[in-house]
């Protein structure tokens, strides 16, 4: 299961990668306390033996789109029709997710900047970017940048934001470690 007060690990396999794709997407906009387990329950009645993607694929094609949403309603996951569709997506999309770029994460439906920024920072090493959630975006308003309430959609604005953040980033401290500083220090995880 996927621990959020130890987010970061740049050595998932293939199938730990996949674990923590699903709980990305299905973290947007959600607490992560309250996700971390109701994926596990989604992977648990998944029954997978290895690829937790290929097995959304399959439920989907075998028995469609609305009684998998209507799986994740039953594990907690909401708004359960959205991630459906967006974990079909991710599903479909066949990365690789030991070497994907950026632009691949979002090039799935329901992946923001935000979402594909936290899933490459906190599994690959060297990956460095912000991600611009509402706890960061309360630390910027505490330093006096003119941030929003909620994560920008617009990519300009996001890189704006993000190079603000950089500014008050601790020298030798990664953006990894600092937002998961952040999160507990912000948010009620």
């Amino acid at each position: 299961m996927i621990d959020p007060n130890k987010i970061t690990n740049y050595k998932r396999d293939g199938r730990e990668l996949e674990e923590f794709l699903i709980f990305s997407i299905c973290v947007a906009n959600k607490q992560a306390k309250r996700i971390a387990p109701a994926v596990d329950k989604l992977l648990k009645k998944l029954r997978v033996p290895r690829h937790y993607l290929a097995a959304i694929n399959k439920y989907c094609r075998h028995r469609g789109i609305g009684q998998f949403a209507a799986l994740l309603h039953s594990c907690g996951i909401t708004p359960h029709n959205q991630k459906a569709d967006f974990l079909r997506s991710a599903a479909l999309a066949n990365l690789d997710l030991l070497v994907c770029s950026f632009e691949d994460l979002m090039g799935i439906k329901g992946v923001s900047h935000k979402t594909a920024h936290f899933f490459l920072t906190h599994s690959r090493e060297g990956y460095d970017y912000p991600i611009l959630d509402t706890h960061i975006l309360h630390f910027l308003r505490d330093c006096g940048v003119d941030a929003p309430m909620s994560t920008p959609t617009s990519a300009k604005r996001y890189k704006e934001l993000a190079d603000e953040f950089m500014r008050f980033l601790p020298d030798g401290v990664s953006v990894a470690d600092f937002d998961l500083y952040l999160w507990k220090k912000y948010s009620s995880h």
